[in-house]
């Protein structure tokens, strides 16, 4: 599972599950963000969350660990 997240954010695709968002920022605010940039983003009510990641497979990783406690 994580491989395949890790290859569809790569390929440019947002991942969303209920409130929680995977996203490289970059495809949104490419003129703001110069150096790429992955965005983990929680607004459950339980789980509140929003980071910035440099390194995509840490941004899987917590998106997982994420998604895990919302089930």
């Amino acid at each position: 599972m994580k491989k395949h997240y890790s290859s569809v954010l790569l390929d440019g695709c947002a991942i969303e599950y209920k409130d929680l968002s995977l996203c490289k920022i970059n495809d949104f605010y490419d003129r703001i963000i110069k150096k790429d940039m992955y965005q983990v983003h929680s607004d459950n009510r339980k789980d509140k969350f929003s980071m910035m990641y440099k390194n995509p497979h840490e941004a899987v990783d917590k998106f997982l660990e994420i998604k895990g406690k919302l089930k």
